[in-house]
C-alpha cells in the first residue's frame, strides 16, 4: 500500500513544510492499529451511534450501492467505498488487481495474508485514468477546491479510511456496532478545515488486517494541488472493539 513506499514515495507527494502551517508529516503513515490510547476518555458499555460528520460535504452526487456492486463486476475488481467519489464527482473508483506477487514497489494492495497488487482505476471529467503509485493520484485530481474533495483524496490513498455514507453502508455498520464500545466523551469522526495552502482532515479508520479493529480517528494534510500526507497528530479512538486484542484489559502487543 502507499504507507509502504513512504520512504521512497514520500518527498514527491509531500506537501511543502513551510505551507502546511505547523503541521508535520509522519514518516511511515499508520497502516494497523496498535492500541491507541484512550487519555481521558472512557468507554460505554453500549454500542456507539452514526458517525458524526462536522463538515461541509457536498453528497449529491455520491452514487448508490447497486452503483458500486456495478462497477465492481469483472475478476479482479474491488470497488472502494462510496468515501472515494467524493474525490471522483460519485464515479466510482476501483482497485483492479493482478495474481501476481506484490512486491515492495506496489503502492495498492487487497487481502490480509495473500496480498494482490493492484493499481487504482478512477474516472475524472469523463477521463479513464489507471495509476500504479500514490504519488500519481494527487495529480489527476488537481486542483482540490472543497472539503469533499479532500476527504475523498484521502480515502484513495488509504483504504481503510471508514466513513460509511451509503444507505447499505450505513446498514452495515448498524449491524457491525454492537460489537464495540462507544467512548465518551464522543468527538465528531469526521473534520475538515480549509487552510490557505490546503486542507486538515481528520477523518475515522478500522485497520483492514490485523486483530485490532477501533476506529481511530487519524489526521491528514491536503494541499491545493493534490500533495498530502498523513500528520504527526495524536490519534483518538471513536469506537473500541468490544472482543479484540485492544478491548479494554487486554495487551495491544498481542495484536497480529
Amino acid at each position: 500500500m502507499w504507507w509502504a513506499v513512504a520512504a521512497v514515495a514520500g518527498p514527491l507527494d509531500r506537501p511543502d513544510a513551510n505551507e502546511m502551517e505547523g503541521y508535520r508529516c509522519r514518516y511511515r503513515p499508520v497502516a494497523i492499529e496498535r492500541g491507541a490510547d484512550l487519555k481521558d476518555r472512557e468507554l460505554l458499555d453500549l454500542p456507539p451511534g452514526p458517525p458524526e460528520i462536522e463538515a461541509p460535504l457536498e453528497l449529491a452526487a455520491l452514487p448508490t450501492d447497486a452503483d458500486l456492486r456495478r462497477a465492481a463486476r469483472g475478476r479482479g475488481n474491488h470497488t472502494l467505498p462510496a468515501v472515494a467519489t467524493l474525490a471522483t464527482g460519485g464515479i466510482p473508483a476501483l482497485l483492479g488487481c493482478s495474481v501476481r506477487e506484490p512486491t515492495f514497489q506496489d503502492d495498492f494492495t487487497v487481502g490480509c495474508r495473500r496480498l494482490a497488487p493492484c493499481e487504482l482505476v478512477i474516472q475524472v471529467e469523463d477521463e479513464g485514468h489507471k495509476v500504479a503509485w500514490s504519488s500519481q493520484v494527487g495529480p489527476v485530481l488537481h486542483p482540490i477546491t472543497s472539503a469533499s474533495e479532500a476527504l475523498g483524496l484521502v480515502a484513495l490513498l488509504d483504504h481503510s479510511v471508514f466513513v460509511p455514507l451509503t444507505e447499505g453502508e450505513r446498514r452495515a455498520w448498524d449491524a457491525d456496532a454492537p460489537s464495540y464500545l462507544s467512548v465518551v466523551p464522543q468527538v465528531p469522526w469526521v473534520e475538515i478545515e480549509q487552510h490557505t495552502e490546503g486542507w486538515l482532515v481528520r477523518a475515522p479508520r478500522r485497520a483492514l488486517c490485523g486483530g485490532c479493529r477501533d476506529v481511530v480517528r487519524r489526521a491528514w494534510w491536503v494541499a491545493n494541488d493534490g500533495r498530502s500526507c498523513q500528520l504527526d497528530e495524536a490519534p483518538v479512538v471513536l469506537a473500541r472493539d468490544r472482543d479484540g486484542p485492544c478491548a479494554e484489559g487486554a495487551d495491544p502487543r498481542s495484536a497480529p
